[in-house]
C-alpha cells in the first residue's frame, strides 16, 4: 500500500494521499483500493483521480470502482487506475480521489502491483 486514508462510512466524497516518491527509474502498476461496509449500496462507484506531482505538473483521470454487495462485514475492492507509471520526479505526489457523497466507504488508498504495506517509492 503506498498510501491508505481512514474515512467516516456515514458520508464520504474525497479523500487526499500523498506518497513519497524516491524511485524515478521503477515502472509499476497502480490501483485504488476501496475498503466497504453493507450500508454502502449504490452499485459502481465512478471516481475523479486528480494527481499532483512536484514542480506544478498534474492529471486527471475517471475511472469506475466494483464493489460487490457486502450484507455482513468488510468488503475490500482494488480497481485498475495505471499501468507501467514511471514517477518523472522525485519528491510528493498528492492523488485527490473523489466521487459523490455515498455511506459506507471506510477507506480508501492508492497500491502498487498488489502490496500490502505502506512504503515510500
Amino acid at each position: 500500500m503506498l498510501a491508505l486514508e481512514d474515512t467516516h462510512a456515514e458520508r464520504w466524497s474525497r479523500t487526499t494521499l500523498k506518497v513519497v516518491v524516491e524511485d524515478t527509474v521503477t515502472m509499476r502498476d497502480l490501483g485504488i483500493y476501496i475498503r466497504y461496509d453493507g450500508s454502502y449500496t449504490d452499485g459502481p462507484l465512478p471516481l475523479r483521480i486528480h494527481t499532483s506531482a512536484p514542480g506544478g505538473q498534474w492529471a486527471e483521470d475517471s475511472i469506475t470502482a466494483h464493489l460487490s454487495g457486502v450484507t455482513a462485514g468488510i468488503g475490500e475492492a482494488v480497481t485498475a487506475y495505471r499501468r507501467e507509471v514511471v514517477f518523472p520526479h522525485k519528491g510528493v505526489y498528492t492523488f485527490n480521489i473523489s466521487g459523490p457523497v455515498v455511506r459506507g466507504i471506510r477507506a480508501v488508498g492508492l497500491i502498487e502491483n498488489g502490496q500490502g504495506q505502506t512504503e515510500k517509492i
